[in-house]
């Protein structure tokens, strides 16, 4: 198992050129990948739906490449924000049930 880790993909501060080469390259990565299993998207229940991460899910789903949706760092909502939260990423995203994930990094 590997797993590839694309720290602040989605809130890096670059050009939209630049955005645009390193969705790209992305792209014929995850196309070109025979051992690819499953993509985890991890989102950030705190913040609104955001196109990046948009994109990539449609692309996966255009690809009929398979991923999971986790939301973490859910320790940071109340209760009833995580539900509120989750609520609009499953709508917002079209997910399936079960997804988003709710993981946290001070209860799992």
């Amino acid at each position: 198992c590997i797993l590839v880790d694309l720290p602040g993909y989605g809130y890096a501060k670059m050009s939209k050129e630049e955005q645009k080469k390193i969705s790209l390259l992305l792209q014929d990565y995850f196309i070109e990948r025979d051992g690819l299993r499953l993509v985890i998207v991890l989102i950030d229940p705190r913040r609104e739906i955001q196109q990046s991460d948009n994109e990539i899910i449609q692309f996966l789903e255009d690809n009929e490449i398979d991923f999971i949706v986790v939301a973490t760092k859910c320790d940071k909502l109340t209760t009833n924000e995580l539900t509120t939260s989750l609520n609009s990423l499953k709508f917002g995203y079209n997910l399936p049930d079960g997804q988003p994930i709710p993981v946290s990094s001070v209860t799992g």
